[in-house]
């Protein structure tokens, strides 16, 4: 892998990123709003523990949306005709660093903003900043390995969207991170623990809570998540 090559891809990237700010905008706002929104139905279910559990939920709903501007970043390449060229004059990872690292940046102050919001707007006690901080970039990897696998599978924006849309709710809801997973029914429960949105959330949880062994499960499992992905990418790369 080459530094230079890697890091006029990063420039380029982020250049492509900074010329449409208006999704990253909104993904940047949108769970601030839905935590203020949502935050007295979690209560009603979950008691006080219900502040965390929208924070939780909605950090990981509304990253989870952002696997579109990942496969978008990708899935243009191809539209553009300069895919092949790409893979020509590029490695596999050198291509994947270079196309998610301005988006890592983007995700990793999507959670700093949701998490600082909730400490100043709701007294929410952070019982282990290092827990936080290793859940907030493995799951960053995450939704980017998802999103680039998603990427570089489809072939038109139409169905980027689609899939973008349904999986991002589909996994948010039956994974606690939309509803509160007490509320679901349940056998809801039984298949929840097949969404990544579940291990997240519960990482969060715990993270929040200073539960150092569930947070560490919950890291293991999205690591696996993000290592198939990501081997999925890189096999299309080839």
């Amino acid at each position: 892998m080459r530094p230079n090559r890697t890091l006029a891809l990063i420039r380029h990237n982020t250049g492509l990123l900074l010329a449409q700010p208006g999704p990253v905008v909104a993904r940047l706002l949108m769970p601030v709003a839905m935590i203020a929104a949502l935050k007295p139905i979690y209560e009603a279910a979950a008691g006080p523990s219900g502040t965390i559990g929208v924070i939780a939920g909605i950090l990981v709903l509304v990253s989870l949306l952002t696997t579109g501007i990942v496969g978008t970043n990708v899935l243009s390449e191809r539209l553009w005709g300069t895919w092949d060229r790409l893979r020509a004059t590029a490695r596999p990872f050198e291509i994947m660093i270079g196309k998610t690292t301005p988006l890592l940046a983007v995700l990793v102050v999507q959670q700093v903003i949701v998490l600082a919001f909730g400490y100043v707007a709701y007294g929410v006690d952070f019982r282990s900043v290092g827990l936080l901080s290793a859940v907030v970039l493995v799951w960053s990897c995450t939704v980017l390995s998802l999103g680039f696998a998603l990427g570089a599978l489809v072939k038109t924006s139409g169905a980027l969207s689609a899939v973008q849309d349904i999986g991002s709710f589909f996994l948010s809801a039956f994974g606690g991170a939309l509803i509160p997973l007490a509320l679901l029914p349940a056998w809801l429960h039984v298949l929840a623990p097949l969404s990544p949105a579940y291990w997240a959330v519960s990482s969060l949880r715990a993270a929040l809570t200073g539960d150092g062994a569930t947070t560490a499960l919950g890291l293991s499992v999205l690591a696996l998540c993000t290592t198939a992905a990501a081997t999925v990418t890189y096999l299309r790369l080839r």
